[in-house]
């Protein structure tokens, strides 16, 4: 049985998110609260399986209480997010980094089951998953390992980073470790829900001091940027520059870093470095295969460390990955491939 707690000062919400978990015969709700103080309290007490956690909320706000669960009972943590303002979205990703799972956005529209109804199976999903994960131990985030060497001025490679489920914080991660000097452009595809992009862009760029661009129109690649997709779009590479594609839909995504992988595999051949991160479902591993055939560097975040293993074994079961390694080393691992001891560190590459 999992056990779940709401914590959401609406009392409709809770009710139909009871509703909507309790409809699984999986799932109980254990708990309900309304405000983040009571939440902390509560998910102490009584140690719940997953916290579904509302932001705006009075007496302590959501990102106040994800903080102080982690450091009294770590419990994963599902923010829902009522809007999409900017300030609220900068508290969801405060969140996560703080050790909220991810953000999601809550339905549009009049709170009611049948708006709740179209994210009700996604929502299960997604519980019944991160229950499986906090069972697991050290499944918070890791210490990066952030590379001390030397880095040349510029680097003719470059960097798509690929990531679902338990992305955000791991990209964060990866980028912050990165040396600030890093010598080439960084394209990221990290799949969520529609309305955050914007704002995860805005907290990466607050949390790695790197330039990073939502891409709009074509941008040309400039090193150690950090580019995104708007919502809705591909992201490729093309001619030295970041486009937009709408082609449709590839394994149901769209960004989906299965084409930005094989565009980069396509412009840059031997100069392409992939690094497929923790997520749900088989995106990238396709693209992955693209670049190491295409004679680049398909770098890949093992099973313990990821939150889900699901899109990094689908590239090493297709022997994409050149390299597979914990995610704490994934800066320092970049930074060889890119840096003046790349060539030595090609000779570890997994056969």
């Amino acid at each position: 049985m999992i056990r779940v707690m709401i914590v959401d000062d609406s009392r409709m919400v809770r009710r139909i998110l009871r509703e909507i978990l309790e409809s699984d015969p999986e799932v109980r709700v254990i708990e309900e609260a309304e405000d983040g103080a009571e939440a902390v309290e509560k998910c102490v007490a009584l140690g719940p399986d997953v916290v579904l956690m509302d932001i705006q909320m009075p007496v302590m706000d959501g990102l106040q209480a994800v903080e102080a669960i982690m450091r009294e009972r770590p419990t994963p943590v599902i923010i829902l997010s009522a809007t999409v303002s900017p300030g609220e979205v900068k508290s969801a990703f405060r969140a996560v980094r703080a050790g909220a799972f991810e953000a999601l956005a809550k339905p549009e529209g009049v709170t009611s089951p049948r708006v709740y109804a179209a994210v009700a199976a996604d929502l299960l999903a997604r519980v019944k998953l991160y229950a499986r994960v906090g069972r697991r131990k050290g499944w918070g985030a890791e210490e990066m390992e952030a590379p001390q060497l030397r880095m040349p001025a510029a680097s003719p490679r470059v960097v798509g980073i690929g990531a679902s489920t338990g992305g955000p914080r791991t990209v964060q991660a990866i980028l912050s470790a990165l040396p600030p000097a890093f010598p080439c452009p960084i394209l990221v595809v990290q799949h969520i829900s529609l309305g955050f992009t914007r704002g995860f862009a805005s907290w990466l760029q607050r949390e790695t001091n790197r330039e990073v661009k939502i891409v709009e129109r074509s941008e040309r690649l400039v090193k150690g940027s950090v580019y995104l997709a708007t919502d809705g779009n591909h992201l490729e590479v093309r001619g030295g520059m970041a486009v937009l594609t709408q082609v449709p839909p590839v394994n149901a995504c769209r960004p989906s870093v299965d084409v930005l992988f094989s565009s980069l595999a396509r412009e840059y051949g031997s100069y392409a470095v992939a690094v497929l991160l923790t997520g749900m479902g088989r995106d990238g591993a396709n693209g992955a295969a693209a670049v190491r055939g295409a004679g680049g560097e398909v770098v890949v975040q093992d099973e313990e460390s990821c939150v889900v293993f699901g899109m990094p074994k689908a590239a090493i079961d297709l022997g994409a990955a050149s390299r597979v390694v914990p995610a704490r080393l994934v800066p320092r691992t970049l930074a060889e491939i890119v840096g003046p001891g790349g060539a030595e560190a090609a000779k570890e590459r997994i056969a």
